[in-house]
Parts: structure tokens; sequence; C-alpha cells
């Protein structure tokens, strides 16, 4: 997957791509930064967590060389009605 934040130096907004397993409500997962990203945004991070059972926000550690700490993610709400929308429109193609 692909993930767009802020970054914490300077404020611009950085794109990452994500690759990882899920097993039930737990996930692990690498995310690193793109090309374009600063270098001090070169080393991937470790992220080692659970999904709360909405699926709308993930919660655990992440490890970065000799760093670590923990994290909160949420899903952007307008991405969830963007989805809904195609399916919605999918199934109007299919029935018509």
């Amino acid at each position: 997957g692909t993930i767009i934040e802020p970054s914490v130096i300077d404020g611009e907004t950085l794109k990452a791509f994500l690759s990882g397993t899920r097993h039930g409500s737990s996930c692990d997962f690498i995310k690193t930064y793109s090309f374009a990203a600063p270098a001090y945004y070169d080393q991937p991070v470790d992220y080692v967590g659970g999904i709360a059972p909405d699926g709308l926000m993930i919660s655990g550690v992440w490890s970065l060389l000799d760093l670590d700490g923990k994290f909160e993610m949420h899903r952007d709400n307008s991405t969830l009605e963007v989805a809904a929308l195609s399916i919605e429109v999918e199934a109007k193609l299919t029935v018509d």
C-alpha cells in the first residue's frame, strides 16, 4: 500500500510504500519512503501492531535503526467514502 504523511522535520508531504503481513488483528509491515523523500528518510521503518475491530485504526510500536516508539495510525474517512461509492457504482453497473 501507500501512505502520505507530513515530514516531522519541515512539514513537507512525504509519500511512502508499505509492505507486510496481517494475521487476524495483528500486523507487521515495513514503510519505505519514496525516492523523492529527503536523504534523512532513507531508512525503512518497521511497524508491529494491532488493528482495531472496525479496521479504522492500527496501533503498536515502530523501530528505526536504534530508535523506537509507539504509533497510532487512523484511516482517512474520505478514503472509505470513495471506496463505498465505487462499490455502489459497480453494483449499479452490474444490475443495468
